[in-house]
Formats: C-alpha cells, structure tokens, sequence
C-alpha cells in the first residue's frame, strides 16, 4: 500500500511548463510553492492600429477581462462590427478578452451605438460580473437620462456612459447613460466604476456650486467644480439614484475625476481640490492649490451620504491627491502622482526632494472611522515617476503605476536603477500582513520600449492584476504575439501578471499488485486535484480538462489518453488497449473537472520485470500547450519521488 503523498504542480511563464514540488512521506507538502509573479499574457486589439491606445483604461472580474482603446478609429457600432474602417479617428473601442485556464483570447469588439470621431469611448472602463460599462467623456449628445437622443451633438464634451452585458457568449448594449443635467464641457464618462447593480460615474467638468448629495444641479456657479451620479439597475432597467458633490465643493476641483465602489461604499477623487488639511477631515480651505482629496459615500438604503473626506498626511501643492483611487472592503488608496517626496518603500520622510515622483496613501475604516494608515513610495523613486498615476487594491494587494518611470528593466524585479528607457513605465505591487504594507515587486513590461508608459492604468481582481501601456508601439494583433516591433505609433498593449498557477494532487490511495504471471497484475490509484490557495476568479475545469494519465512505464505501460474537447467530463470513462508484452489490460478511469476527484483502476496487465527502475505510476495534466506532469518512483519505494 502507497501512503498518501501531495504533490505540487505549477504553470510557469507564458506557454512554458514549469514544476515546484514539496513532498513529504506523510502526505504534508514540505517547501512551499514559490509566490513569484509572471507575466501571463501579452493583449493586443485584434485590429490592433497606430495611435489606438490600448490599455489607458483596464478592468477585470473573474476570468473576464476589459481594455479600453479610445483613440481607435472605426466608424463601426455595437458588436463585432468592422474593425478596419479608420474613418472616425479617436472614436474608441473597448476589448473583451476571456481567460480559459492559462490561455486568454479577444472575445469581444465593443463600439458606441453612436459611435463618431473623437468621442474617445473606452476612455473608462469597468467590469463586475457579466456587466460592463464604458465611458465616452468626449460624446456630444445633449441627452440627459437613459437611452436618450444621441443623434444631438450641440453639447461638446457632455460625454455619455454605455452598458454592455454578456449574455452566453454574446455582448449586447443594455443602456444608454447620460446625467440629469447634461452639459457641455462636464467629461461625464470619464470615470467610471461598477459593482453589481451599481455604476458610478464622474463628471470632473460639471458646474454646480451644490454640495453633498441630490443638491440643485442647475446652478452652475462653480465652474469645473465636478460632480458624480450613481446609477442602479432593475432587472434591465437603469435608473439614476443620486447626484453626488463634495460637502466643500470648489471651483475646479476636478471631484469625479476618479471614482471606485466596494458594495455599498464610494469614494471619488478631486485632484484638483485646494484643501490645506491632513489625512481625515482636516481643514478645506482655499490654501494649497491642487493639492487634491478624496471623499467617502456610504450608502444606506437608497440615501447617500458624506463619511469621510481625505487628505495625504503631508499635503503639498500641486500633489493631486485623489488621482486615482480604489477600494476594498474598508480600505481605501489614493495616488497622488505629483507628490515630491524622494522616500522609498513605506511611511519614509517626506521631504520635498524629488518634485513629482508621486506617492499613494492608504486609509482604513472601524465601523464608521477613516485613519490614515501607510504612505507607500516607489523603490527606486524618480523624479516625474509619477508614481500612483493608478492604483488598484484587492484584500491585502495593491498595485501602483508610475507610468513616467524610466528604467530600461523587463520582467519582474529588475533593475530599476537605469534610466535608458524614458518613461517606459512601471508598476509596483504591495501586500500587508498584519496591518502593515510592504513593497514585494517592481514589475516592467515584458518588451519595455521607451515612451510606452507602461502603468498608465492598472486593475486588480484577487491574484491576477493588469498593466496597461497606452503609447505601445508594436504591430501585433494577437494574444502574445510579437511585441519587438515597434511600427504603429501608441497602438498601446495591456499585460496580465499573476503568480504561478498551483495545483496540488493528492494521492489519497495508491495499490500495485505484482503477481509475476502476464496479464495478472494490476493497479490502483485515486486522490483530487485543487488549488493550492483559494482561486475564487479561476474555475478548475479548463485547467485539468485533457488530462492524461499513464500506468505503469517502459514496453509495460498502458496509457489512457483524454484529450481537451472530447467531452469526457461525466465519470466513469472506460477503455481497453493492447498491453506490448500481449496481455489486454482494462482501464476505468474517472475524473470530474468539476471537483478535480480522479480514480484509475488497471488490470490484467503486465508491469515490466525492471520494476525497480525510476519510473513507476504517472500522472500528467496538459492543457494549451504546455504540460503538468508528475512521477512516482518504484511504489515499493514510496517515500521518494522524482520529477523529470
């Protein structure tokens, strides 16, 4: 009888096979499975064309992924439509692409149902489950409210937001989404969040001098003063529920100019905003220009309100703090990427040396209290990094983009200390354990080119995040292709990291039976395959589906093969084959995809007399390409394990 042994399995880089193993004769997986990062795929459009800027605005739930592209040029509507009419230049489009296992591919080509030049549609992008929205902060209509007339364009600069949702493998646009009080100028659009039934939109140019929520959105005595509506939806209907303005609202403070939702919790930011007050509801007054703040909304009900209102814990002038903002559960960070302090890592001195290099600020709820809790800084600061251009937060991760960084590094953890690439652009990650962050992994594209401003845009969904570099030049149009030619100006790129994929087979039962007479011999063997760490936004079933196992080894061993698409998901999966040394052994085989439970019974074959050798019983797992694979020693020898 075989103990019970665990074996790690991992996915290396992208197409590649790699292995990390802990095994223990007591079942207990020994050395953990290394949490490096890599980078897992390399998007480009599928009419990928110079100056599309791929990659300025990134969303993703789950295995769906969105990338807007709002300098794309087609004159096409809707759906799937003709990629390659150039006709309306700046008119935007937004991809979907779906991860399947470890492969990513373009399911989607999303364009405005009025789509027209220079509408800039895929400026903001946001993805919650099958529901996306999309913002076209420069559409013109003078519509106000849902599907209105978007034929009217007296009203530069208004912007619209479109609703788009799957329906099996489809996309269709549900809503057309305009504000109350649609004005020229306001950029409505130009952000955007979503969750659930939720849509938040930022209107950074809206006028009104009203404070707080559902004022009088007419007077518009405040110039540039912005403003933020949250929409929800009803089965299919949309409706608008609020008109959200800063309680201290100012004249070109810019308040919506970033917006981010976590259940029944938003938060805005006003980069532009003038406040001299510190970390949580500090003084706003008039005195340092630009300095910038973030604002909290809870909602209750269907009523809003006001809960907090942040500032940087060393605010300076023109630091356009609130940036970019994200939140999750009861954290909050906020970018501010002209912040001059030159600390690197975490909570150092802010000293005004490095103009421009940019900073992010964490700040953490109890009940209804906001504290300001980390001041995170690139590793290698630089002047004009612009470090917390974007940010993005899920759990204890954030991830932060310094898109003017400008180091000449590839990959993971490079050297960041080269400033031959200039603003290349980089990405930072952070994790906290036990309330305090720490700076983990210095990120640089895969094909990092000088100006392509890698970092402009980030999003984050549990351990997979994406990078965006909007002025990436290479000529591909397809999922990792070529990224070293650099022919069309700024078609943009988005890159996906993630850590390796890991799974681990248990061998809970494991029985050979050598009777040394031919065709007498046989063998059994059953366990799961799952995860090694929780992996909610992955399903198992692509992963093991073409699963291939192999009993025995040498002229003696009979193989099962089941390859991906053969349909062989339900149990109890039989055949028969033809043993070299003449016996016909039987094969039943099992494995759900589901709950990765698998079970192998063979008998009536024969083991090759060189039993002792290194080969025994094999599990291999392939998919896309690459493959898993695992071997056993000499069962007799069950304590040991080898892996080619």
């Amino acid at each position: 009888m075989l103990g019970c042994l665990d074996f790690a399995l991992r996915r290396g880089g992208v197409g590649l096979a790699g292995i990390v193993v802990g095994v223990s004769s007591s079942g207990a997986v020994g050395a953990p499975v290394s949490d490096s990062l890599q980078q897992h795929a390399y998007l480009k459009a599928g009419n990928a064309g110079a100056f599309d800027n791929l990659g300025l605005a990134l969303g993703i739930s789950g295995q769906l992924l969105v990338v807007g592209a709002p300098g794309e040029g087609s004159a096409t509507h809707l759906v799937n439509g003709n990629g390659a009419d150039d006709s309306a230049f700046f008119a935007g489009a937004a991809y979907v692409f779906v991860r399947s296992g470890v492969s990513y591919a373009q399911l989607a080509y999303l364009k405005a149902s009025n789509a027209e030049a220079g509408d800039g549609f895929g400026g903001a992008v946001a993805i919650s489950g099958d529901t996306l929205v999309i913002g076209a902060d420069h559409e013109r209509s003078s519509a106000s409210g849902i599907d209105g007339n978007a034929s009217d364009n007296s009203a530069p600069n208004a912007g619209a937001a479109y609703v788009f949702v799957k329906s099996g493998l489809s996309w269709i646009q549900q809503a057309y989404l305009k504000p109350s009080n649609t004005e020229a100028e306001d950029r409505f659009g130009g952000a955007v969040a979503i969750a659930g039934d939720t849509i938040v939109i930022g209107a950074r140019g809206e006028d009104s001098s009203a404070t707080s929520v559902n004022g009088n959105a007419q007077d518009n005595n405040a110039s540039g003063s912005g403003a933020v509506y949250v929409f929800v939806r009803s089965g299919t209907t949309w409706t608008q529920q609020a008109y959200l303005k800063a309680a201290n609202a100012g004249m070109n403070d810019a308040f919506g100019a970033a917006v981010a939702i976590a259940s029944e919790t938003v938060v805005i930011g006003a980069p532009d905003e003038d406040g001299s007050g510190t970390t949580v509801n500090g003084a706003s007054d008039e005195a340092l220009g630009a300095s910038g703040a973030a604002y909290v909304f809870v909602r209750k009900g269907t009523t809003w309100t006001q809960q907090a209102y942040l500032k940087a814990d060393q605010s300076g002038v023109n630091d356009r703090f609130g940036s970019a903002v994200a939140i999750a559960g009861n954290t909050v960070l906020v970018g501010a990427p002209f912040e001059d302090g030159s600390a690197i890592g975490v909570n150092g001195t802010n000293d005004e040396a490095s103009p421009n290099s940019g900073a992010a600020y964490s700040f953490v709820r109890s009940g209804t209290t906001w504290i300001f809790e980390a001041y995170l800084k690139a590793t290698n600061t630089g002047m004009n990094d612009a470090f917390g251009s974007a940010v993005a937060l899920s759990g204890d991760t954030a991830v932060i983009g310094a898109p003017f960084e400008s180091s000449a590094a590839t990959g993971i953890d490079g050297n960041g200390a080269s400033e031959a690439a200039p603003t290349s652009g980089a990405v930072y990650e952070f994790t906290r354990a036990a309330g305090t962050w720490g700076a983990e992994r210095y990120v640089k594209a895969s094909n990092c080119g000088a100006g392509d401003r890698f970092g402009a845009a980030v999003a984050i969904s549990g351990t997979t995040f994406l990078a965006g570099a909007g002025l990436e030049d290479s000529n591909s149009s397809q999922v990792n292709g070529d990224g070293a030619d650099n022919t069309w100006n700024a078609a943009g790129a988005a890159y996906v990291f993630g850590t390796p994929l890991t799974l681990v087979v248990t061998c809970t039962k494991a029985t050979l039976k050598d009777k040394s007479k031919p065709g007498k011999d046989s063998l059994s063997l059953s366990g799961s395959i799952a995860f090694a760490a929780p992996s909610p936004d992955l399903a198992l079933d692509p992963i093991i589906e073409g699963a291939t196992i192999h009993c025995g080894a040498g002229t003696g061993s009979v193989r099962l093969d089941l390859p991906a698409g053969s349909g062989w998901k339900a149990m109890g999966t039989k055949r028969t084959f033809k043993s070299p040394l003449g016996a016909v052994p039987k094969i039943d085989f099992s494995l759900d995809t589901a709950t990765g439970a698998f079970s192998v019974k063979a008998s009536k074959f024969d083991f090759p007399s060189t039993l002792s050798t290194p080969a025994g019983i094999t599990l291999t797992l392939g998919n896309d390409g690459g493959t898993w694979f695992a071997t056993f020693k000499d069962p007799k020898q069950h304590t040991q394990l080898s892996y080619p």
